[in-house]
C-alpha cells in the first residue's frame, strides 16, 4: 500500500510535469488520436472484398484436395480387390505405382497450398500498406503527431478516434486488393 508521503511525492511530480509542459492538455490531445486497424482491415470495402476471394480460392482448394483423396481411395480399392488375383510381382508393382501417384499428388497440393498462403499473405500485406498510407495522408493533413492502434488503447474519447474518417478514405482509394 502507498503512503501519504509516496502518493504525495507522486502528485508534486505529476504537477511539475504537467505545469511545466510546453503543451496544454487540450493540445496534446489533438496531438493524439487513435485508429482501429483491425476494423478498417476487415469493415472496408477491399478488406471485404479479399476476403470473399480468399475463401473462395480456399474452398476451390479444399474441393481439389476432396476430388484426389476419392481418387487415391479408389485406386487403393481397386488395388486391394485385385490383390487376390494378381502375382505378387504384379500386386509390387501397383503398389508402387499407387505410392509414387500419391506422393505426387501430394506434392502438387502442398506446393498449390503454399502458393496460397503466399498469395493470400502478401495481399495482406498490400492492404495493411493502404490503411497505413490513408491513416498516413490524414494524420500529415491534421498534423497529428501520434497515432496509437485503438487495439493498444483501453480507452479513449471518441473525438479522438480516426477510425470513421480513414475507413471513407480508404473506401474511396482502394475498393480491391489483388489475389494471384
Amino acid at each position: 500500500m502507498l503512503s501519504f508521503k509516496h502518493v504525495a511525492r507522486f502528485t508534486a511530480v505529476l504537477m511539475l510535469v504537467l505545469g511545466t509542459s510546453t503543451y496544454s492538455s487540450q493540445t496534446l490531445a489533438a496531438d493524439i488520436v487513435v485508429v482501429d486497424i483491425q476494423r478498417l482491415e476487415t469493415m472496408s470495402t477491399a478488406g471485404k472484398s479479399l476476403r470473399k476471394k480468399i475463401k473462395a480460392k480456399r474452398d476451390a482448394l479444399k474441393t481439389e484436395v476432396t476430388k484426389q483423396e476419392k481418387v487415391l481411395t479408389s485406386e487403393r480399392t481397386k488395388i486391394i480387390e485385385a490383390q487376390k488375383k494378381l502375382s505378387e510381382k504384379e500386386l509390387k508393382a501397383k503398389v508402387k505405382a499407387f505410392e509414387a501417384s500419391y506422393k505426387d499428388k501430394q506434392a502438387r497440393i502442398a506446393k498449390k497450398r503454399t502458393a496460397f498462403e503466399k498469395s493470400a499473405l502478401e495481399a495482406h500485406g498490400k492492404l495493411r500498406a493502404e490503411v497505413v498510407s490513408v491513416v498516413g495522408e490524414i494524420s500529415t493533413t491534421n498534423k497529428y503527431k501520434l497515432v496509437l492502434s485503438r487495439q493498444n488503447v483501453v480507452i479513449v474519447e471518441k473525438t479522438l478516434d480516426i477510425t470513421a474518417e480513414a475507413m471513407k478514405k480508404l473506401n474511396a482509394k482502394v475498393q480491391s486488393i489483388p489475389l494471384k
